[in-house]
């Protein structure tokens, strides 16, 4: 006799399967972490995204600490991101020049999961999991069978591909009738990033309401150009062809000097008409005696300010103070100013300095790890005398 609820999962996998595309509002719940977006999915892994809120305390630890987050929520809110399959379109009201990024780049609110629109793992249910009999549930005012779910192994080992399961137990609720999924519940393993932010009995919970199934419209999956095809478009490229790429020179002679190696590749992102853009090198120095961790560097330098560069340059001109590199006026910032309504910073954490000038319509941001305020400023004036 065959196992009533083996036999509801293999019908959500079948009827996955035969899915073509979906749209639905998706929001996921995490300890702090909550966004809702309103998503698109085409098979085999086309993605649009539309965040409606976005509140991620993890994103925002990062961008106290270190200043790296892309995009402040903010700035997501009100951004449509169209994964292609193998880059993904930024197009925002606010700047109206698309952004082509490589990758999928949808700014995933769980570290280390891919959550937005992901339901592939439909596809092999039985095949993956133990499946038990969760009883029903009344999400959204619609009736949905609740599948319990736990891996039959840790980790799979495929000859060439090794895959693995991030998660201790879950549940999985779907509609009596289309057998989409209503909810989607978690718990991450204990040691993980995700498991460190929670509560120790806390889980993940996935929502998805109104949905809409089938193939959509021809456009839905369509960046959002303007009308006269302006774009920025991102780029990695060596050190030495840089200056070929962007309009603007990028000279590191002065950070070589000091013993500061490039991390190839640079990173650079340039408008269609090649005149705008800006670029991101990272540069390392080996550790000795006196320093044992080394050092690091990242100049970020354009004619462009990108929606990140400006943010930082806002706060270095609004929490920083005025130094002179040679002749130029230049601001400066410790981060740890930025904890002064809190107290003091947890003395483990590393903090970051950085300098900020703008020279003959170019800016330039240069941030440091390992190096004191002092031999920031001589390399930043370095670099201002060079170019």
């Amino acid at each position: 006799m065959s196992n009533p609820t083996v036999s509801v999962a293999r019908s959500v996998s079948e009827r996955f399967r035969e899915l073509v595309a979906f749209e639905a509002t998706e929001t996921i719940q995490a300890g702090p972490i909550e966004t809702t977006a309103r998503v698109r999915f085409r098979k085999p892994d086309r993605v649009v995204v539309e965040y409606s809120s976005y509140r991620n305390p993890i994103a925002e630890a990062d961008e106290l600490i270190g200043g790296e987050v892309e995009y402040a929520s903010d700035d997501l809110v009100a951004m449509t991101l169209t994964y292609d399959g193998a880059h993904t379109w930024h197009s925002s009201a606010r700047s109206g020049i698309p952004l082509k990024r490589i990758g999928r780049t949808l700014y995933e609110p769980l570290p280390g999961y891919d959550a937005l629109a992901e339901l592939w793992f439909l596809a092999d249910l039985t095949h993956d999991f133990l499946i038990r009999d969760e009883g029903t549930t009344n999400e959204v005012g619609r009736p949905a069978l609740a599948l319990g779910l736990k891996p039959k192994r840790a980790r799979e080992s495929l000859l060439l591909k090794s895959v693995s399961y991030p998660f201790e137990r879950a549940i999985l609720d779907v509609d009596v009738e289309s057998l989409f999924p209503i909810r989607i519940r978690f718990r991450p393993p204990t040691r993980s990033t995700l498991a460190s932010i929670l509560d120790p009995n806390a889980w993940v919970t996935i929502r998805y309401s109104t949905p809409r199934l089938g193939e959509p419209g021809a456009d839905a999956f369509a960046p959002a150009t303007p009308d006269d095809a302006r774009w920025l478009e991102e780029t990695f490229a060596r050190t030495a062809d840089l200056s070929n790429l962007v309009p603007f020179p990028v000279r590191l002679d002065a950070l070589a000097a000091a013993g500061f190696e490039v991390l190839e590749p640079c990173s650079a992102v340039i408008d269609s008409s090649r005149e705008r853009g800006y670029a991101a090198v990272e540069l390392g120095r080996r550790g000795t005696d006196e320093a044992p961790d080394g050092a690091f560097l990242t100049l970020r330098i354009g004619n462009y300010l990108s929606r990140h560069m400006a943010r930082r340059r806002a706060l270095v001109s609004e929490r920083g103070e005025e130094v002179s590199i040679g002749e130029r006026a230049a601001r400066f910032l410790d981060r740890r100013v930025l904890f002064e309504k809190d107290g003091a910073p947890p003395p483990s954490l590393a903090f970051l300095l950085e300098v900020a000038w703008e020279q003959g319509g170019v800016f330039a941001i240069l941030t440091a790890d390992g190096v004191s305020r002092s031999e920031l400023i001589d390399l930043a004036t370095q670099l201002t005398a060079s170019g």
